[in-house]
C-alpha cells in the first residue's frame, strides 16, 4: 500500500509539473539568499551553496580539520585523520576569506539529461530524483560539458578568480566532508561529531535511509528533508555521492600510500540509520569486469564543486612564492636579522653548486618547519580566544552573584537572623569562584600577551567568531572580541592594575 500509494502520488505530481517547463521547486525547493544559481541547457538551473575557508592572510595557509570516525567498524576505511583545506575563490571580506562551491543538492534525473543529452527534458517530479546508475567517469563528463557550455552560453554567470573564470568539476572527498560535517557554520567538536548538529530533531529529520518509516530502499526527490548547517541537502542518505578523490585507506592518523577505485559518500536509501555518518566512505572499483564496462554503483550519484584554478596568472604565482616565504618568517624579528632570510640569502651568494644545493634543501626544510609551527601557533591562539571568551563569561556570572548574594544580605539590615539565612556560606563561596576565575582570567591574558603577537590574536579573531556564530545569543562574540581587545589593552600597559582590568570586563 505505501509503495502504490508514493506511485500515485507521484504521477499526480508529475503531470501538474510537466505543465510548468522547469518549476523553480523541481530544482530549488528551498531558495536562499546567498545561493549562486547557474543556468543550464535547456533553460534549466544548477542551485550551489557557498562553502567559506578562513584561514590567514596568506594563501599557502590552509585550515587543519579532523575526519573520520572512532566507530568500531571504521577500521581502515574511516580510522580518524587529519587533513586541510582551502577554498580557491577570494570573497569581498578580506585576504583570509576564501570559499569554494557545492552543489546545494545532489544533480537530478533532469539535470544530468539537459547536460548529457541531445534532446531536452520534460521537467517532471521524477526528474528531481537524484541522478544515479551512472558511473564516476559520466559524472566527470557531466561537469566537463556543463563547464563548456557556460563558458560558450553563459560566462557571466561564473565567479571569477584573479580575472579567470571558474568551473565544475567533482569534489574532492575533503571538500565534501568538510561541507558535510557543517564547514566554518559549526566549531571543531561539533565538526567531529559522528552527525552534523540537527537542532530540530533525529536524523529522520535530514536524511532518507534504509526503514519503512523513511525511502525504504526507493530513492527520493531531492530537497525534501532539513538541510545540514550550511544548506546543502541530503549530504546523507537518499543516494551515495561520488567524489573526484580516488579511495585511500587510513592509516596512523594518514591516508595510506595505495590508490584504489573511487569512493562513495554519505550512505544512500540502502543504509540502515544508526549506520549514517558523515565519516562514511565506501570503495567502489572504476570498472566492473563482470560486464565488461565502468561500474555504476547502484544509489550512486554527485553533487558539483565549482572551484578555481591556482596558478591564475603570472602575478599570482609570484604573490605565491612571497607567500611561501613569508610563511616561515618568525612574525617577532625583523626580516634581515631572521635565521630564513639570512639562509636563503647564503644559498643565494653561494657559488659552489654542492653548497648552493646544501643551503637550498636546509633552507626548505627550515621553511616548512616553521610553516608547521605557524599552523599550530594559529590553532593554539583561536583555543586561546575561545577560552578567554569563557573565562570573561564566568567571571561576569559569578560576579553577578556577588553582588546579588550582597545585595540580598544588605536588605536584611540589622536582622542577624535574616542575614545569616540569607547568606549561609552563600556569599563566601560565591567570592572564591570569583576570585578564581578573575585570577586565572588574568594569568591567561598576561600569558597570551606573551606567547601570540596581536596580529596573531587578530587574525584568528575571526575564524573563531564564525565557527561560534551559532551561539551569538550567548554573548560569545562579545566576549571573544574583548577578550582580544583586552590582551592589546594589557600589551599597550602591562603595568595596568588587575582591579582596572577586572573592572573593563565587567563593562563588556
Amino acid at each position: 500500500m505505501r509503495s502504490l500509494t508514493i506511485a500515485a502520488t507521484l504521477l499526480l505530481l508529475t503531470t501538474a509539473a510537466a505543465e510548468a517547463r522547469w518549476d523553480a521547486k523541481l530544482w530549488d525547493r528551498n531558495p536562499m539568499p546567498d545561493d549562486l544559481v547557474l543556468p543550464l541547457p535547456c533553460e534549466g538551473a544548477l542551485a550551489l551553496r557557498p562553502i567559506l575557508v578562513t584561514s590567514e592572510a596568506n594563501r599557502l595557509s590552509d585550515l587543519e580539520v579532523e575526519f573520520g570516525t572512532q566507530a568500531p567498524d571504521a577500521r581502515f576505511a574511516e580510522a580518524p585523520r587529519s587533513d586541510h583545506i582551502a577554498g580557491s575563490i577570494s570573497t569581498q571580506e578580506g585576504a583570509g576569506r576564501r570559499l569554494y562551491y557545492l552543489g546545494k543538492y545532489e544533480v537530478t534525473q533532469d539535470q544530468y539529461a539537459a547536460v548529457m543529452q541531445a534532446d531536452c527534458p520534460t521537467p517532471s517530479l521524477t526528474g528531481s530524483l537524484p541522478k544515479d546508475d551512472i558511473s564516476w567517469f559520466d559524472a566527470v563528463v557531466f561537469t566537463q560539458k556543463l563547464s563548456e557550455w557556460l563558458l560558450a552560453n553563459a560566462p557571466e554567470a561564473l565567479p571569477k578568480e584573479d580575472g579567470v573564470f571558474t568551473y565544475l568539476r567533482l569534489p574532492t572527498e575533503t571538500e565534501w566532508e568538510f561541507a558535510a560535517r557543517g564547514g566554518m557554520a559549526v566549531t571543531d567538536s561539533q565538526r567531529r561529531d559522528r552527525l552534523f548538529p540537527m537542532p530540530e530533531g533525529s536524523v529522520d529529520r535530514y536524511a532518507w535511509f534504509d526503514s519503512p518509516d523513511s525511502c525504504d530502499g526507493y530513492a527520493q526527490p531531492v530537497g525534501l528533508k532539513a538541510p545540514n548547517p550550511l544548506g546543502l541537502f541530503d549530504m546523507l542518505g537518499n543516494v551515495e555521492e561520488m567524489v573526484l578523490t580516488p579511495y585511500r585507506m587510513s592509516v596512523a592518523g594518514r591516508l595510506h600510500g595505495q590508490v584504489g577505485g573511487f569512493v562513495a559518500k554519505g550512505g544512500s536509501c540502502n543504509t540502515r540509520r544508526e549506520l549514517l555518518r558523515s565519516g562514511a566512505r565506501r570503495e567502489h572499483p572504476f570498472f566492473d569486469s563482470a560486464r565488461a564496462q565502468a561500474m555504476k554503483p547502484q544509489f550512486a550519484g554527485f553533487r558539483v564543486a565549482l572551484v578555481a584554478p591556482v596558478e591564475t596568472s603570472v602575478p599570482r604565482i609570484q604573490d605565491l612564492r612571497e607567500d611561501w616565504q613569508q610563511a616561515g618568517l618568525r612574525r617577532d624579528l625583523d626580516p634581515d636579522s631572521d635565521p630564513l632570510t639570512i639562509l636563503g640569502a647564503l644559498a643565494e651568494e653561494a657559488k659552489d653548486p654542492e653548497r648552493r644545493s646544501a643551503l637550498g634543501r636546509v633552507t626548505t626544510s627550515f621553511n616548512q618547519e616553521r610553516q608547521e609551527r605557524g599552523q599550530l601557533d594559529a590553532r593554539a591562539a583561536r583555543m586561546a580566544i575561545i577560552a578567554g571568551a569563557q573565562m570573561i563569561r564566568g567571571y561576569r556570572r559569578d560576579q553577578r552573584f556577588v553582588t546579588a548574594v550582597e545585595k540580598a544580605i544588605g536588605a536584611c539590615g540589622d536582622n542577624q537572623a535574616c542575614r545569616d539565612s540569607t547568606d549561609g556560606g552563600r556569599l563566601a563561596r560565591a567570592q572564591l569562584n570569583a576570585d578564581i576565575g578573575a585570577n586565572a582570567l588574568l594569568d591567561l591574558v598576561g600569558q597570551v600577551r606573551k606567547d601570540y603577537p596581536q596580529d596573531l590574536l587578530e587574525s584568528q579573531l575571526l575564524p573563531v567568531l564564525e565557527q561560534y556564530a551559532a551561539f551569538e545569543s550567548g554573548g560569545f562574540a562579545q566576549f571573544a572580541r574583548g577578550f582580544v581587545a583586552l590582551v592589546a589593552s594589557q600589551r599597550a600597559n602591562p603595568q595596568r592594575p588587575n582591579a582596572e582590568v577586572l573592572e573593563t570586563v565587567l563593562e563588556l
